[in-house]
């Protein structure tokens, strides 16, 4: 919860939103994700979805024109040297896909992240779809990611 961490500016407006953790780079920084493209010093990061500003988001809470639930908090990120993000889909270690504000803002449980991820790949449809009930199988899962043992 981000009541736990240690913020330069806390707002408490936030304090029982869940901390999502990413990948392996980052110094301990907290990032906040949203819908509101109106918010001072919020950047459009992907269509509909925008990062940052967190003064004018606790302003926008306390007047009730956004919800607490409507922010995604992480720390750390996957991140790449030039280049190497390119080569690595070329690969195939990684897919590209074009995400609904919807699906990215989601809030996902904690032991959901299979749930989450057969969703999405069902939703990129075709050969996405088939690796992801490929794995359900392998794994016994639910299309939906449930366990069914």
């Amino acid at each position: 919860m981000i009541k736990d961490v240690p913020l330069s500016r806390p707002q408490t407006q936030f304090a029982d939103c869940r901390l999502y953790i990413g990948g392996d780079v980052g110094n301990g920084e907290v990032q906040v994700v949203h819908p509101y493209g109106n918010l001072f010093g919020a950047v459009e990061v992907v269509k509909g979805v925008y990062m940052g500003g967190l003064d004018a988001a606790a302003q926008a809470i306390d007047v009730g024109s956004a919800q607490p639930k409507d922010f995604k908090w992480f720390s750390a990120y996957a991140g790449w040297a030039p280049g190497q993000l390119d080569m690595e889909c070329k690969r195939g270690v990684w897919f590209t896909a074009a995400g609904s504000p919807k699906l990215l803002l989601q809030d996902v449980e904690v032991g959901q992240g299979p749930k989450y991820w057969h969703k999405a790949m069902a939703l990129l449809g075709g050969d996405y779809a088939d690796l992801s009930k490929a794995v359900a199988d392998h794994d016994e899962l639910d299309p939906e990611g449930s366990s069914s043992s």
